[in-house]
């Protein structure tokens, strides 16, 4: 099996993934103390990738200073054993997965669920369709859920145990997957002007198409209806109207 290690170092514990390359899936997350990753690496034999900071220009905290210090050990530690051991910036990781380098931990978070499939990958044993209720409906219309086959339970999603360090540690996995070491900072920052681009367009095309079912609406209202048909009609046209809006605040 090809697996590699991601790690997000911490100043006393590292956040860690190990992934299959071959299926682009993780295998187990974890957090553990910095002294065990370190014995880890040195009786281990699988290829490491560390996520390493980028100059800001701005003020650091002593934490940080000491997050990079481990990093560093865990650099020598695979250099010793003479294991690969890939630095990746961030920046990078941040522009490749949340097309954003301003972006923060919870973009990271969400644009990595998407990345696997959407909210299904982070559902617990409880069924999201009946809420771990077995069935659909109350009293004598209540049919069994063909989700969970009327148990209440399905198999954990394969995000489902992640948290904190592990979704920054995935991440890094996911950058050395799709990228590996060979693309820089800006040839991602290129790649995501161009996606944000195509993005723009979209948005204008799916305003325009609202706009278009508003004026029909606005039409529809000026035909004789009772005062049932009116307020329906009234209420989705509102919501027309913060469709449009929404979708004019993401168009810049």
């Amino acid at each position: 099996m090809n697996t590699i290690i991601a790690l997000d170092p911490g100043n006393t514990k590292t956040g860690y993934v190990v992934y299959d390359m071959d299926s682009n899936k993780p295998i187990s997350c974890g957090k553990i103390e910095n002294e065990r990753m370190l014995s880890q690496i040195f009786n281990g034999n699988t290829p490491i990738v560390c996520e390493f900071p980028y100059p800001r220009g701005q003020s650091i905290s002593w934490q940080l200073i000491e997050s990079i210090e481990w990093a560093g050990k865990f650099s020598c530690a695979a250099h010793m054993c003479k294991l690969s051991f890939t630095k990746m910036n961030r920046k990078d990781i941040k522009v490749h997965v949340a097309k954003s380098a301003n972006a923060k931990d919870k973009h990271v978070r969400k644009a990595l669920i998407e990345y696997f499939g959407g909210e299904k990958t982070i559902a617990g044993p409880k069924c999201l369709v009946c809420k771990g209720k077995k069935g659909i409906g109350r009293g004598k219309k209540k049919v069994e859920c063909s989700n969970c086959k009327g148990t209440g339970l399905v198999e954990p999603g394969l995000l489902y145990e992640f948290s904190a360090d592990c979704w920054a540690a995935l991440a890094v996995a996911v950058t050395y997957y799709d990228c590996g070491s060979s693309k820089s900072s800006e040839v991602l920052m290129a790649e995501s002007k161009d996606r944000k681009a195509q993005q723009q367009i979209e948005y204008r095309e799916r305003r325009y198409a609202f706009e278009q079912q508003l004026n029909l609406l606005n039409q529809e209202m000026l035909k004789t209806m009772t005062a049932k048909q009116s307020a329906k009609m009234a209420a989705k046209g509102i919501s027309l109207q913060k469709r449009i809006q929404k979708l004019t605040e993401k168009i810049k």
